[in-house]
């Protein structure tokens, strides 16, 4: 969300090649042809490039401890005053994490916020097809992000349901959707322990476990845009 806010996506006419030959198997003279000459940087442009250093640091989990610790407490977190092509701009204004391991405010931030992103153990999920899933035991591992579109309940089923986009196709599941099982007590009844996080969210020197909660670990991690 940070990097999003502050950079913007990339237009199909910024894209360059991977600059690591060595994992993308790109050449030194396709590199060369892709790549403009030196040209002097303007104060905005060394500006950009510190932004962009400090970014890639805080994604590669390189970036001073402080940093990086304010930068994921729970909480709102302001934009700074970069301006973005408008090409490149998604129109976040800030983001928020919510919570760590809570039921309500999330609830509400779909309602008042529109969808979350949120992370998941999602290694049961592959022969889902259609339905409440409820497969994930407590001690869930987070692994995969989604994002969380909506709740609701099933009236035939007589069940609850978080509504989950995923990014596996719309040949998954239902249209590319999971609906995982949802309780109004998942935040207390529903614990268990990921004892694996730098699988998903975890870094290097963090905790070596975490407490997780909600069917695949779903209340653990969560954050919404604010545009």
């Amino acid at each position: 969300m940070e990097y999003a806010m502050k950079h913007g996506l990339a237009t199909a006419d910024e894209e360059t090649p991977d600059p690591s030959p060595t994992e993308a198997g790109v050449t030194k003279e396709l590199l060369q042809k892709n790549c403009p000459r030196a040209q002097p940087k303007t104060n905005g442009q060394a500006l950009l490039e510190s932004a962009e250093k400090t970014a890639r640091a805080l994604l590669e989990g390189a970036a001073d401890t402080h940093a990086q610790m304010d930068i994921t407490a729970p909480g709102v977190h302001q934009g700074g005053a970069v301006a973005l092509l408008e090409s490149r701009s998604l129109g976040i204004q800030a983001w928020e994490r919510l919570p760590v391991n809570s039921y309500v405010p999330l609830m509400h931030a779909l309602v008042q916020r529109g969808p979350a992103a949120v992370a998941v153990f999602a290694s049961q999920w592959f022969q889902y097809a259609q339905g409440i899933f409820d497969g994930c035991e407590k001690d869930a591992v987070i692994n995969h992000a989604v994002a969380m579109i909506g709740y609701g309940q099933d009236k035939k089923l007589g069940e609850k349901y978080w509504l989950i986009q995923n990014s596996w196709g719309p040949e998954w599941g239902e249209n590319g959707r999971i609906r995982l099982l949802r309780k109004d007590t998942d935040d207390t009844d529903y614990c268990g322990v990921d004892a694996q996080p730098k699988d998903g969210t975890g870094c290097d020197g963090g905790p070596a476990q975490v407490k997780v909660c909600g069917m695949c670990g779903v209340l653990y991690d969560t954050v919404v845009p604010h545009f």
